[in-house]
């Protein structure tokens, strides 16, 4: 789900959207709504007044030096691409059309890469197409585990 495989081969955000994930400055608020740019198309947090009804609540603390780390490691990971023709596991990758935090080519850069594996793009989805339509996603899911052929239907399941 809203995957890369990393390394160069992986297509990364781009700049404006690295650093509103970096940007660890201002209110709660205001790294709230920054964080729900990342996570959401603009069209569809337009159409939803109060994200957070869709979005579970965040309990535990959140380190700004790990926010950081995670960060750092993301650009100096070498990533796995050479690696994934290793996987013979019937694979689901599924992304959002708008994600723009990892951008949807990704799913397809790693679905090229392993064999059978099958590839679902949620129509309007952001990075967090599962918080947008969890019930699309989760008939997806469901199908996939069940052993279900699983390709992307007209307008949903």
């Amino acid at each position: 789900m809203s995957a890369s495989c990393g390394g160069t081969q992986a297509i990364w955000p781009d700049e404006a959207v690295w650093r509103r994930l970096v940007d660890l400055s201002g209110t709660l608020e205001e790294r709230i709504r920054r964080m729900f740019e990342n996570l959401f198309p603009a069209d569809w947090l337009r159409e939803t007044p109060d994200p957070m009804q869709v979005f579970p609540p965040i309990t535990a603390p959140i380190d700004d030096a790990n926010l950081l780390r995670q960060a750092d490691t993301l650009r100096a990971w070498p990533g796995v691409c050479p690696r994934l023709s290793e996987i013979t596991a019937p694979t689901l990758l599924m992304t959002g059309t708008e994600d723009v935090v990892i951008p949807p080519r990704n799913a397809w850069i790693i679905g090229e890469r392993i064999a059978g594996a099958s590839v679902i793009q949620i129509k309007g989805g952001g990075h967090g197409f599962f918080y947008q339509s969890p019930e699309l996603t989760a008939r997806y899911l469901a199908a996939f585990l069940d052993g279900e052929s699983v390709r992307p239907h007209p307008g949903g399941f």
